[in-house]
């Protein structure tokens, strides 16, 4: 069970599996939004074939004030489910200063230049769970964003034993390096979920361009 009380209106939860090939769950999972203590209804799952995005529930004009959000998850205790995103529209009442912003694969900010699959934006491609994959050698995207700091996350799905290696500018200036930790469990099945990549250094409050 999930458990969040907020302040404001909107409120969109999803969720995350580690699904692998010898995963056995039997029943297939099921689980139940309340808001309130109103339950929005249940859902089950059709099959497990996606460990990211799993859509607990959205509702949308909700009225503005403080909400309880309930998220009950049945399912046969050998799989566990996390909360991947939670995300809300804050009360105009509330202080929005200080506040971190989380961007996700599909929002517009992002533009995916070349070498990217699995995005809405990217060329000849489709959104995947919200998530986008690049395997190319020189893959570029671009990131619009307001504020004074920003971290990247990201999952490794590659099989690969070694370290690789990636770069990124902030407004055009000097490209930094960065490491992507080797994910050496693939082969069980497993996925490395946020991965912390590299984290910029403090910027003037203003619009940024970031370049990975």
């Amino acid at each position: 069970m999930a458990h969040v009380v907020l302040i404001g209106s909107s409120i969109s939860a999803s969720g995350l599996a580690n699904v692998t090939s010898n995963s056995k769950i039997n029943p297939l999972p099921s689980w139940e939004c309340l808001i309130n203590g109103i339950s929005t209804g249940s859902m089950a799952a059709a099959a497990i074939n996606l460990e990211q995005g799993w859509s607990f529930c959205t509702l949308y004009n909700i009225p503005d004030g403080f909400h309880e959000l309930v998220i009950n998850i049945i399912s046969d205790g050998v799989v566990p489910f996390y909360v991947e995103y939670l995300t809300y529209t804050p009360s105009l009442n509330v202080s929005q200063e200080n506040s971190l912003v989380v961007i996700d694969g599909t929002d517009p900010a992002i533009n995916y230049i070349s070498g990217w699959t699995g995005s809405q934006n990217a060329p000849g491609s489709i959104s995947v769970s919200g998530s986008s994959q690049m395997t190319n050698l020189n893959s570029l995207v671009n990131v619009t964003f307001v504020g004074t700091q920003l971290s990247w996350y990201a999952g490794n799905v590659d099989p690969n034993e070694t370290i690789s290696l990636g770069e990124y500018s902030v407004d055009k200036k000097s490209f930094t390096s960065f490491q992507i930790q080797a994910n050496t469990k693939v082969a069980e099945g497993q996925t490395i979920f946020f991965l912390l990549l590299f984290i910029t250094s403090s910027l003037e409050m203003s619009t940024h361009v970031l370049s990975v």
